[in-house]
């Protein structure tokens, strides 16, 4: 379940939630079928360290929930050696039912990240 806002009613669902990683992962998909409007993706990490020292976070949309592609204008941001946020929101309607982060780590990079996604869920009136 994820938390919901209860002054505002916004949904947040973590696609990276404090994820120590040292490879190139990709997230859990979301299925944003029911989401309307706007969806608010932010990254954060403490920065990256070895190897490279760089991670790159990307949004990729599938129909399918199996065959993947990365959404246009979809990098969130490339993280360094030093801690860093970064925001990017798209409409519901530019992006295919499913949705995922993509974190691709330079080599022999190490990084902990979060990636969250914030929407709103249709409602239904009775």
């Amino acid at each position: 379940m994820s938390p919901v806002n209860a002054r505002t009613g916004e949904i947040e669902h973590y696609l990276f939630r404090s994820r120590a990683l040292a490879a190139t992962t990709n997230g859990p998909a979301l299925d944003i079928r029911d989401y309307d409007g706007r969806l608010a993706f932010t990254a954060v990490s403490q920065g990256c360290s070895g190897g490279t020292t760089t991670c790159a976070v990307k949004l990729q949309h599938s129909t399918d929930n199996s065959t993947w592609t990365d959404v246009a204008s979809g990098t969130i941001t490339t993280f360094g050696t030093t801690s860093k946020g970064a925001c990017v929101g798209f409409s519901c309607q530019q992006l295919r039912r499913y949705i995922r982060a993509v974190a691709t780590l330079g080599a022999g990079t190490a990084i902990t990240l979060t990636v969250a996604v914030r929407g709103y869920k249709q409602t239904t009136c009775l």
